[in-house]
């Protein structure tokens, strides 16, 4: 990760030497997410089967980045794009028909209940080459280049504990609350974009692009913050806190969003 940051900041003082055409850009918009993780929470209660669909979106919120840019000729320029996601949280509640108030003949369940909050933490670096044409006023162009992301998510889990009983035969049902974060190294994907350029000064320009990016996130380990049944702490020394993941737990961030900013050339 250091060694990735360190080269993408090489760039861009390379670019920031420059002294012509040398331009600096700052945005924000909205992506949403391509490719939504589905699942569902299944449980039979009394002989009685319920089944509870939900999603993950991941790679969907509010972008706010900046670029540094130079313009090599009239149609060509380089770019290196740095950008996170604000407002990415995300609740999934799931209802359950067990009554927990009396004696449940029988029951099964599978997946989540109860509430689940996540919210992801990312940035992307994304080196790019830009073709731009001129229209009359406006400037049509297209960019393109690698992506690479960083993410962490954070879980928190609020749920009713099934506990045997020590006074009675069967189960007690408690309260329950679990916090977790989910973390891993960078990857690499692909960034595309198509976007207009239209001047208000010899210095200022106004700009949107639709944005594309095509990228997996491999979470490799999960990391237990807090676990408490009403309210009591159940972590101590001999608790397992850290949990490794398969190569496999790949997570999909692509995207598709639209960007607005200003452009300022120096």
């Amino acid at each position: 990760m250091k060694r990735l940051i360190i080269i993408f900041t090489q760039i861009m003082l390379c670019i920031l030497s420059v002294n012509a055409q040398l331009y600096l850009k700052a945005f924000t918009g909205y992506s949403l997410s391509l490719n939504t993780y589905k699942n569902i929470s299944r449980e039979i209660v009394n002989n009685i089967e319920n089944v509870y669909p939900y999603t993950y979106k991941n790679g969907e919120g509010m972008n706010l980045g900046i670029a540094v840019g130079y313009q090599i000729n009239k149609n060509l320029s380089v770019e290196a794009n740095c950008n996170t996601q604000l407002f990415t949280t995300q609740k999934i509640t799931i209802p359950s028909s067990i009554d927990y108030a009396s004696n449940t003949q029988s029951f099964y369940i599978s997946g989540i209940f109860g509430r689940l909050d996540y919210r992801h933490q990312i940035i992307q670096l994304s080196p790019q080459l830009m073709y731009r044409v001129n229209y009359h006023k406006i400037n049509l162009y297209i960019k393109t280049g690698p992506n690479f992301i960083s993410a962490r998510s954070y879980i928190s889990d609020y749920y009713k504990e099934f506990i045997f009983s020590e006074t009675h035969w069967g189960f007690d049902y408690k309260d329950a609350e679990s916090k977790r974060s989910l973390e891993g190294k960078w990857s690499i994907g692909l960034q595309s974009s198509f976007g207009i350029e239209y001047p208000i000064s010899t210095k200022m320009t106004l700009f949107g692009e639709l944005l594309a990016v095509n990228n997996n996130f491999h979470f490799d380990k999960s990391i237990l913050q807090s676990y408490e049944i009403e309210g009591v702490s159940q972590i101590n020394e001999s608790t397992q806190t850290t949990f490794d993941f398969s190569s496999e737990n790949k997570w999909d961030f692509s995207q598709i969003g639209l960007n607005v900013g200003i452009k300022y050339t120096f």
